[in-house]
């Protein structure tokens, strides 16, 4: 049999042996799809008539469809999708590799399941980021320096932010300096100030972000530095721009999201006094990789 033969005739054998929810066959069908393996397509090809090398197609489809596609397509929103997605990709990827389906491309297999297992990690992190942002401090510096932002509501923490993270008691003692939109990755994680709140719930940092009251003493607010180096699209692929490292601060729930390696993508703002803050503002998977927009989302 051909290595196109013996994988088409895995893929029927991995649905027939498996019991699938609705949410996983979603899942695992629009991933085939995703990658142009229908009964119509060839393995190992993209979606867009052109037929590529293997050792592309393989991480490409793999890579594309947990970051691109997962968090762009606007096709699903529930966080479980996020969790489910990597292990059915995983899973099927073993599958292929334990049964030897197509030992030719065992390497690129291999390297396939590797963005798989780090989509496990990054995928669902990255979910909850995306869902955390705009926090307090991004919030607040939207709301008073961009005009599209400013019928927002500032959060209550936004006087003691203002105060002591940019460090003026008025927001009119700085301007908005500039604003740049695109991807970065980040480099590191820094801690930032603490942000002394009075009369805040004292159950968790999250509580306290919502400007929830009580009686309590008051608060340190945590606040961490997401040290980013500025990225540029060439070809679909990420590339550095050197000499292009700034910060941006984040909450501490927000910062436990992300680690060395994320892509962020959202519009950078600078302050006259070198302070940036982001919205919207995104995060990836360390694989991230832009889908060819020729291929079609799956609804």
């Amino acid at each position: 049999m051909s290595a196109d033969e013996r994988f088409r005739l895995a893929m029927d054998k991995f649905r027939k042996e498996r019991v699938f929810v609705p949410m996983s066959n979603q899942i695992l069908e629009t991933y085939f799809s995703h990658g142009g393996m229908n009964e119509n397509e060839a393995p190992g090809r993209r979606d867009i008539g052109v037929e590529i090398t293997s050792e592309v197609d393989f991480v490409y489809v793999a890579a594309s469809f947990l970051s691109a596609f997962l968090f762009n397509s606007g096709v699903w929103h529930d966080p479980t999708y996020f969790e489910m997605a990597p292990r059915i990709v995983l899973s099927f990827l073993k599958y292929i590799q334990i049964r030897q389906v197509v030992p030719e491309y065992e390497d690129i297999i291999q390297k396939a399941m590797e963005v798989a297992r780090l989509g496990k990690i990054e995928a669902p992190k990255c979910k909850v980021f995306n869902g955390i942002m705009p926090d307090d401090f991004n919030q607040t510096c939207s709301v008073l320096y961009v005009d599209e932002f400013s019928y927002d509501q500032l959060p209550e923490t936004s006087i003691y932010l203002m105060e002591q993270v940019i460090g003026v008691k008025s927001a009119d003692e700085v301007k908005l300096n500039g604003r740049r939109r695109g991807y970065a990755r980040v480099l590191r994680l820094e801690e930032g100030p603490s942000i002394k709140v009075a009369e805040v719930n004292d159950e968790t940092p999250s509580d306290v972000a919502d400007g929830a009251a009580s009686d309590s003493e008051p608060k340190s607010i945590p606040i961490y530095k997401l040290i980013l180096e500025e990225m540029s699209v060439d070809g679909g692929d990420l590339v550095p721009v050197v000499g292009s490292e700034y910060s941006v601060h984040v909450s501490k729930q927000a910062a436990e999201q992300v680690s060395r390696g994320s892509i962020v993508w959202g519009t950078f703002y600078t302050l006259s006094n070198g302070m940036v803050f982001a919205r919207p503002f995104m995060a990836f998977p360390s694989f991230y990789v832009e889908q060819d927009e020729d291929v079609d989302d799956v609804e």
